[in-house]
């Protein structure tokens, strides 16, 4: 679904896909749209069905219909996949409308050495720092010299969290602090990019219609 088992070059593939599909589906909306658009009966012929006007109408007719109605949906699907097969493509472009933030000193890498805090101190650590969260996971940051804790509170949008803490691998001193509560408005619009996707946006209404 993701990238077809082949790394890299699958997630570019899909993202191509994506990008196709949001093409497409903007091409059916415009055949679509009537020309005065304004008035409310130019929109009646779009979602009727003529029954009796023979198989090939009938078909077309369903087809249009379907497809204008789905059409909100399938666009927020479609512009999603792009974003999260293409994000290095994604990302700039964001940029360039809404700004976002910038990411926090992570600390100091210590090399191939074992860390001296543990998982369990480090989760500790970043649960002290962001008081009434949930804890999602966490990975080992080697580069800097770290773990990175991902957290949830209530008013995230992602149920994985968006709240990141960086622990230092030998001090167990939390260096560095990332609250979507002081996210900037680019940061929002790409929290909300994977629970749109998931159809969790919506709650399980949401998640029903985009597993139909």
């Amino acid at each position: 679904h993701y990238c077809l088992l082949m790394g890299g070059p699958g997630m570019w593939f899909m993202g191509a896909i994506a990008v196709v599909w949001l093409l497409t589906n903007l091409v059916g909306l415009a055949l679509s749209w009537p020309g005065a658009w304004l008035r409310i009966r130019s929109w009646v012929p779009i979602f009727s069905v003529r029954a009796k006007a023979g198989s090939y109408k009938v078909n077309y007719d369903l087809h249009r219909v379907g497809g204008v109605v789905l059409t909100p949906l399938l666009l927020v699907l479609a512009f999603t996949s792009i974003y999260l097969n293409m994000r290095v493509l994604v990302i700039p472009l964001v940029a360039k409308v809404a700004p976002l933030s910038t990411p926090g000193p992570r600390g100091q890498g210590y090399g191939d050495v074992d860390p001296r805090v543990t998982p369990d101190e480090a989760m500790a650590a970043a649960s002290r720092a962001v008081p009434g969260e949930r804890l999602d996971r966490f990975s080992w940051d080697f580069r800097n010299g770290g773990y990175t804790v991902r957290l949830q509170l209530p008013d995230d949008p992602g149920h994985y969290g968006n709240n990141l803490a960086s622990v230092d691998f030998m001090t167990g001193e939390v260096k560095s602090l990332r609250l979507a509560a002081n996210d900037t408005a680019g940061d929002r619009f790409l929290n909300w990019q994977l629970p749109l996707h998931a159809g969790r946006f919506w709650g399980i209404v949401g998640q029903i219609l985009v597993a139909f």
